[in-house]
């Protein structure tokens, strides 16, 4: 083979082997050698790959450590030599598939092309894959076609039962790869999927996204993941790029079903506040506009709530309180005679100022608000 001989543009491959043999530990010697030229496929910049720009790499060590980097292309025009039978090899990085393209399947696949990602991917209704075919994701006609072209799938529908359904449907061969089920579900369908992946060789990963499908991508979204041993470690690098503060939170499969319910609550709760708040005041007669314009002011107050919690919960410290448990009930009453009064919905109200009357009356009273997770978790 010539100095000018190309073997063409190569699949990612291993500067390993290369660089050994030439003797090179410094890329940048090598690639003169050699004229290896690697183009830059992963980081966050479109342009800088849309330009073509080489990778900030300079030793072995650099390219052989950096998980997150994806090669997109190694062009080997080898010199001559003995060196020419050194083509770079081909070494099997994460081929990463997608399924399932509503909202949130079709952002995360998006933002995984984004960053330099080959992603397959896969949806029943063939139409949902043909923005995303023009942005340079390969399209599956099938499941079994997406999942079989991965190592790494992540699975975006409805539900874990939907996903096991999927799963004892396909007829490739899952040892060795490793399912991501981004969907939601109760702690038993999260067991059976976890279950069925063990039987058919597969790892496992769950994951919780914390945003909505425009939040993908950005640096103060979390995803939260459970997953067998060893599993983050693999792909966590891929969960930061859909999520930059994502974290992995053990290997329990009920672990995030209740890590779920419990975060759900606390925004569920958040809202609800604000519904039942609404309701009253339009009983009053006060303005809907009003009444929004009021709502920045206490949301203030519930960043205070946050840190008595943080200060409070974990150390089941609840003794000086600054306002206590009885002050607490006491203002619940008030409200709830108000919603009472005004024929307005008192549910939300009822079951605060009933929980908190109640851990009262059994010797509570002057402790914090907070001391009810101990009351409620007493009973």
């Amino acid at each position: 083979m010539g100095a000018r001989d190309k073997p063409g543009s190569e699949s990612p491959l291993k500067a390993a082997n290369l660089l050994a043999d030439c003797g090179m530990r410094d890329i940048q010697s090598c690639c003169s050698l050699c004229q290896v030229s690697i183009l830059c496929g992963g980081g966050k910049s479109p342009e800088r790959r849309q330009r073509g720009e080489r990778m900030p790499i300079h030793t072995l060590d650099d390219l052989t450590t950096k998980k997150n980097l994806q090669l997109r292309k190694i062009s080997v025009p080898l010199h001559a030599g003995r060196y020419s039978r050194y083509l770079l090899m081909e070494e099997r990085l994460t081929k990463l598939a997608v399924l399932g393209l509503g909202s949130m399947g079709s952002a995360l696949a998006r933002c995984l092309l984004e960053a330099g990602y080959d992603v397959h991917v896969w949806n029943r209704t063939p139409g949902k894959s043909e923005a995303l075919a023009n942005a340079g994701a390969k399209v599956c006609t099938s499941a079994d076609e997406a999942v079989g072209a991965s190592n790494f799938a992540i699975v975006c529908i409805k539900s874990h039962k939907e996903t096991v359904a999927l799963v004892e449907e396909l007829s490739t061969s899952l040892g060795g790869k490793t399912i991501c089920d981004m969907s939601t579900g109760e702690t038993s369908d999260a067991d059976a999927l976890v279950s069925i992946l063990g039987e058919r060789g597969a790892e496992y990963m769950l994951g919780m996204i914390n945003a909505y499908p425009s939040g993908v991508g950005k640096e103060d979204t979390t995803i939260l993941t459970v997953g067998n041993a060893g599993t983050w470690e693999r792909y966590g690098d891929i969960i930061r790029v859909l999520g930059g503060k994502s974290a992995n939170v053990g290997e329990r499969p009920s672990a995030l079903a209740a890590l779920f319910a419990g975060l759900f609550t606390v925004r569920q709760g958040f809202m609800f506040g604000m519904i039942f708040g609404a309701l009253v005041c339009q009983k009053a007669g006060i303005s809907l506009q009003v009444f929004s314009d009021q709502l920045p002011a206490t949301l203030k107050l519930v960043n205070d709530y946050h840190n008595l919690f943080a200060r409070t919960v974990p150390a089941e410290d609840y003794d000086n309180a600054e306002a206590s448990m009885k002050v607490y009930a006491m203002a619940q009453e008030d409200a709830l005679k108000t919603f009472e009064s005004l024929d307005a919905p008192a549910e939300f109200m009822q079951l605060m100022y009933k929980r908190t009357k109640a851990a009262w009356d059994e010797g509570f009273g002057d402790k914090q608000l907070t001391a009810l997770v101990q009351h409620m978790a007493d009973q």
